[in-house]
């Protein structure tokens, strides 16, 4: 490891810092956790490095059992929420975490005074499952605080007096947790007032499970989506994953344009599950329903409204690309990929009915593909007002 001249903000209220200079910094150290955490391991190097499969199942034992150590008889006063929590935990961890497909790294005591900080800018040097992932943070937290509390007990806590407050906020990130598992929205009715960290969370540990927003809020999968993530996760796992070789060797062969026997196949199969036209907007849905087909033929129309996606919104169909953008081979598979998507969205929104019959149901039944070029010599095509070609019959 390299020596690095920079800067370490001990105190993470950046008091010494203007106020305008404090969100840029914020930003950039969320940024550069995002970034440490979206680095392919097996590039890098570091694909053996330690276990694929089970992390968050791993975890949620260790602390489970780091918690039971630090409590009981002449400890810190064991509660018995922390153990259903764990046992919550136990029943909630999600489906990817036994595949290995999101396999990333985790920096184990990542916070602002562990980050080296360019000398002269606010910028450090390089470095789906929201409940389950919030509510384990906190019973980590938890674990770690009744450690702290047991050794200021048995006298030999580093953090002294202070040591003698971590039960409570022990007990106090437990009942966080099981707050805002039993919320309906992990975003509060108001913005968040200048609290400090220790008041936010014992304001949240104190809240009603009734606050929030109503069910299905910003940000927050409702059950339906959550049910498709679901679904659509297992046929990853089962189907795409076990497939990518194969289609990989393809697209390296001299047979590159052709199709794999198999890709059909799972479309057919993506179509009987409920995972095939996910990507459609449900307002644009509705307006192909009634220009193509109105209130004519009813089993037609049924047909047809089978191709016509989930009836999802674009944020909540934004959980399942996440899913879906794993695999390079996927959302073909899902007759969710580019540029068919634009292409039959325009052909949704604008098109006419001629237009639809002849060109967008063919492509949203997955029978033919569409094209999209803009790029022309010396002009910036990205910008239509450059275009200087012209088509005519």
């Amino acid at each position: 490891m390299e020596y690095l001249e920079g800067r370490i903000f001990i105190d993470p209220k950046l008091p010494d810092v203007p106020p305008e200079r404090r969100r840029v910094i914020y930003r950039a150290v969320a940024q550069a956790l995002a970034v440490l955490h979206s680095v392919d391991v097996d590039t890098v190097g570091l694909g053996n490095y330690g276990k694929r499969t089970d992390y968050c199942k791993r975890q949620v034992e260790r602390w489970a059992k780091q918690y039971l150590l630090s409590t009981g008889e002449g400890k810190s006063m064991r509660n018995p929420k922390m153990l259903e929590l764990a046992d919550w935990l136990r029943k909630h961890i999600p489906l990817e975490d036994s595949s290995g497909a999101t396999t990333g790294l985790v920096h184990g005591d990542f916070r602002i005074d562990n980050v080296v900080f360019h000398p002269i800018e606010g910028r450090p040097w390089p470095v789906d499952q929201w409940k389950f992932y919030i509510a384990f943070s906190l019973f980590r937290g938890a674990s770690i605080y009744a450690g702290v509390h047991c050794r200021w007990i048995m006298g030999n806590a580093s953090g002294g007096e202070r040591a003698r407050c971590a039960g409570e906020k022990a007990d106090s990130f437990i009942r966080t947790a099981w707050s805002f598992i039993h919320r309906k929205s992990v975003l509060p009715q108001q913005p968040p007032t200048e609290t400090s960290l220790e008041d936010h969370v014992r304001q949240l540990g104190h809240d009603s499970p009734n606050q929030g927003m109503p069910l299905g809020g910003k940000f927050v999968p409702s059950e339906k989506v959550q049910k498709l993530r679901n679904k659509l996760t297992k046929f990853m796992e089962d189907h795409i994953y076990p497939r990518e070789n194969e289609f990989y060797k393809l697209a390296q062969s001299t047979m590159r344009w052709t199709v794999h026997p198999d890709e059909e196949k799972l479309k057919e199969l993506a179509k009987k599950e409920g995972l095939w036209n996910l990507w459609i907007p449900f307002d644009c849905a509705a307006r192909a329903r009634e220009l193509v087909f109105g209130s004519r033929n009813s089993r037609v129309n049924n047909d047809f409204g089978s191709l016509l996606g989930a009836g999802l919104s674009n944020l909540e169909y934004g959980y399942l690309c996440e899913i879906m953008g794993r695999s390079v081979w996927a959302p073909q598979i899902f007759n969710c990929g580019a540029p068919d998507t634009g292409n039959m969205e325009v052909l949704l929104r604008y098109g006419n009915e001629v237009q639809m019959k002849e060109w967008l149901v063919p492509l949203l039944e997955g029978k033919i593909r569409s094209g999209f070029a803009m790029t022309e010599p010396q002009v910036a095509s990205s910008d239509a007002t450059n275009i200087e070609c012209s088509i005519k019959r």
